[in-house]
């Protein structure tokens, strides 16, 4: 182990020694003899071992073709990332479907252009937003 007798770092050389053999157990190679050769380096400086394995997203773009080639046989289109050409783009980048339909607001100006229309047929004159310009406005604008 390399040092003799009962000093403060006695115990400390010991797990030094387990650390260094649970590595080599682990890892199938010597701490001392580690080499740099196929370590990366990374902007920072810091080495590291490129390992590859099977983690949770191991196979998912296999699941994705095997889904488009589903979605195919079912709908009887491809599947097909492009399909965004038809899409509009807002400023913030957000894409979205123009699609046009029955809503509670459907036909309110056709509904507003009634209700001027009766408006001029009752009171003999037309409706319109300027006729109030001669009004007096307080400070919360209220006329």
């Amino acid at each position: 182990m390399g040092s003799e007798g009962r000093g403060p770092f006695t115990m400390l050389e010991k797990k030094l020694y387990d650390l260094k053999a649970l590595y080599t157990k682990m890892f199938g190679i010597e701490f001392e003899s580690a080499g740099d050769d196929d370590l990366y380096e990374d902007e920072d400086g810091t080495r590291w071992t490129v390992s590859e394995g099977h983690g949770p997203l191991t196979g998912l773009e296999e699941r994705l073709e095997d889904l488009k080639a589903l979605y195919t046989k079912k709908f009887g289109i491809q599947f097909d990332d492009d399909q965004d050409a038809d899409l509009y783009e807002d400023e913030d980048g957000t894409k979205w479907t123009l699609s046009e339909g029955r809503g509670p607001l459907t036909g309110l100006e056709e509904s507003l252009e009634d209700l001027k229309a009766l408006y001029s047929k009752k009171f003999g004159m037309e409706f319109d937003d300027d006729q109030d310009s001669g009004l007096f406005e307080d400070q919360d604008g209220t006329k």
